[in-house]
């Protein structure tokens, strides 16, 4: 298949819109489904998972009591942003 020589023109071609994951095979072994859809749900998961980790820092910050007290109504509509993400 790939060693990921295309990974960086996939990239640019995204241009951050959304994430690009690499998985390759050498060898001209054809992945099976079952591998494929293993990569996806590893993925997927790294994903929430860092979700979740920003979430918690950002809720560590905003629940100083200095940010609170002068960003009280930003911090409450950036929380439900947030809540939307991991759902």
């Amino acid at each position: 298949m790939s060693m990921g020589q295309m990974i960086e023109d996939v990239k640019l071609s995204v241009n951050g819109k959304k994430p690009v994951y690499f998985y390759g095979r050498t060898g001209g072994m054809v992945p099976q489904q079952d591998a494929i859809l293993e990569e996806i749900k590893k993925n997927v998961l790294m994903q929430m998972h860092n979700i979740g980790e920003m979430k918690n820092k950002m809720k560590k910050i905003f629940d100083r009591p200095q940010f609170s007290q002068r960003c009280s109504t930003s911090h409450t509509a950036l929380a439900a942003r947030m809540e939307l993400l991991t759902d």
